[in-house]
């Protein structure tokens, strides 16, 4: 296949940059051309011998873009995180695909042929279900090591987000989609730390980020260093309210880790009651699951996740009509 990709930013750490990164490794075998506003070579740098960096540049008052017309794709996918510009016109192209990412694409979903869902729950970004492309993202653990950490307590609980700023509206309200208002209500409440990962490269939210006797930051730690976490975690906890995929919750259930969250994401795509899965959708549902005296070690099917699945998926939309 020959795959064309229009995206905002490329590499980096984050979940479209893992998207992107794992969408390379697993697609080894054909040609993906990334067509980026940014790029950078620090985090998931998807560079490989299938993988060619083109870019958006500003000239003269205009957006100049580095197109191969002359090439012919199989597939385009619009990453529609951070607005990128649309360039499907642009290509020789047969089939047209956006990726929401968390954004509301109702406004662009009549460009494409298709929307990928990356969990059931996809379908609140879009209106027009016949356009529905259920894929399950492939998930590789980026790593093959793991480093440890020290002084780390016996028993915690694990979660890995960035406090974005990002605020959307619920049945309650305005909250923020990560619900790292949650986390600070239920702090007074965790029964054992919780260990809190995040990036301070890719956000500008360090306000959003408070301290807390029963909560321990770790800043930009390294790939091996957070799958030592995950190894070691009593639980993953998740606080959000809406995910596209779920990049940790993905990495929680690789390494068989009991699950405390929404069904949101990837969770939605699992089977509600699937050992060592913990839903909640309230608040004192929460707070109950936290409190709890032993968690169950998950036995999560990984065959769904797996690359030569996600390949052969796309490779049968190449040959429908």
């Amino acid at each position: 296949m020959n795959i064309a990709i229009s995206i905002a930013i490329t590499g980096g750490i984050g979940g479209i940059e893992r998207n992107i990164f794992t969408v390379t490794r697993a697609l080894r075998s054909h040609s993906i051309d990334i067509y980026t506003m940014q790029y950078h070579t620090s985090g998931f740098d998807p560079r490989g011998d299938n993988v060619r960096i083109r870019w958006f540049e500003q000239k003269r008052d205009k957006l100049h873009v580095e197109i191969d017309d002359k090439k012919e794709y199989d597939l385009y996918f619009y990453y529609a995180a951070c607005h990128p510009v649309y360039i499907g016109d642009y290509l020789n192209v047969k089939k047209k695909i956006v990726v929401p990412n968390g954004n509301n694409v109702r406004e662009i979903e009549h460009y494409f042929d298709y929307v990928f869902c990356q969990a059931e729950d996809g379908i609140r970004y879009f209106d027009d279900m016949s356009k529905k492309l259920l894929i399950t993202p492939c998930v590789i653990i980026p790593v093959d090591h793991k480093k440890a950490l020290a002084n780390l307590p016996e028993e915690f609980f694990l979660t890995v987000f960035n406090p974005y700023d990002r605020i959307c509206k619920y049945d309650d309200g305005m909250k923020p989609y990560k619900g790292y208002d949650i986390l600070y209500e239920m702090a007074d409440h965790f029964p054992m730390p919780l260990i809190w990962c995040h990036s301070d490269q890719s956000i500008s939210s360090g306000h959003n980020i408070l301290d807390h006797p029963n909560i321990i930051h770790m800043h930009d730690l390294n790939q091996e260093q957070l799958y030592y976490l995950y190894e070691h975690a009593t639980a993953y906890v998740s606080f959000s309210r809406e995910e596209s995929f779920g990049w940790s919750l993905a990495d929680a259930i690789m390494f068989d880790k009991p699950i405390i969250s929404k069904r949101v994401g990837v969770i939605s795509s699992l089977d509600p009651e699937e050992k060592g899965l913990y839903l909640y959708k309230t608040k004192e549902e929460l707070k109950g699951l936290l409190q709890k005296d032993k968690f169950e070690k998950g036995e999560y099917d990984k065959s769904p996740f797996a690359p030569e699945r996600f390949e052969k998926k796309l490779l049968s939309l190449t040959k429908r009509e």
